[in-house]
């Protein structure tokens, strides 16, 4: 009886472990407006701006800073909520208003949605460019993803960054970073820390041994 009592407690606690590991896969860091659908939350960079809505082909926007007029020859719609971020060219960023906390020691995978337009933008200096492919980067604090390209002919394509940080709080973002005539839309930005199975398996995998122990016992 006390043997049955041992094995039903390390398969209770195994149970457990597994059930924390598994809310833990999807823990995710508190981010302000990670869907881009307000002005709240961000802070932009030279052509970088919030809460466009999109809508049918034709759509279009004046950049801020650079004063030119983009045209998408495709739809655009959120992937999340009702906005999202729109960007032309290098030097766009958005970066959390408030530096971001990082709970606990571990990796964390970064995601966001991008899209990069089809289209043409008429510049301020009169002439007319069709958008081509860009590129941006995800980052934390002094890290930084590898370029992503994002392809026109693309819809939304989700892109992802694993990274190990220190708990603690960090500035965390985005940044477009070719120089050209292109741009980009960005929607559901998320950072999510990511499981340490091994660790979860090991220590059920003791328990395991213990009821073996227990069973070899009573026999």
């Amino acid at each position: 009886m006390k043997i049955n009592k041992i094995i039903k407690t390390a398969l209770g606690i195994t149970t457990l472990a597994v059930s924390v590991a598994t809310s833990t896969q999807v823990s995710a860091v508190t981010l302000v407006n990670a869907g881009f659908n307000d002005l709240t939350g961000w802070d932009l960079s030279n052509d970088a701006t919030l809460a466009e809505t999109g809508g049918p082909a034709g759509w279009t926007w004046t950049t801020p800073v650079a004063n030119n007029t983009v045209t998408s020859t495709e739809a655009i719609a959120p992937t999340e909520g009702t906005g999202f971020g729109i960007t032309y060219g290098g030097f766009d960023a958005f970066t959390q208003s408030q530096s971001v906390d990082i709970p606990t020691a571990g990796d964390y995978i970064f995601s966001v949605d991008a899209n990069a337009l089809t289209g043409s933008v008429f510049l301020s200096t009169g002439s007319t460019q069709e958008l081509v492919d860009g590129a941006f980067q995800l980052f934390a604090g002094s890290a930084s993803s590898s370029n992503m390209d994002v392809i026109t002919t693309d819809d939304w394509v989700t892109f992802t960054w694993t990274v190990s940080l220190d708990a603690g709080l960090i500035d965390v973002g985005l940044r477009n970073t070719d120089i050209g005539f292109y741009s980009i839309a960005f929607d559901n930005f998320n950072i999510t820390l990511v499981p340490v199975p091994a660790a979860v398996w090991l220590f059920a995998s003791g328990l395991i041994g213990l009821i073996g122990v227990a069973r070899r016992k009573k026999a």
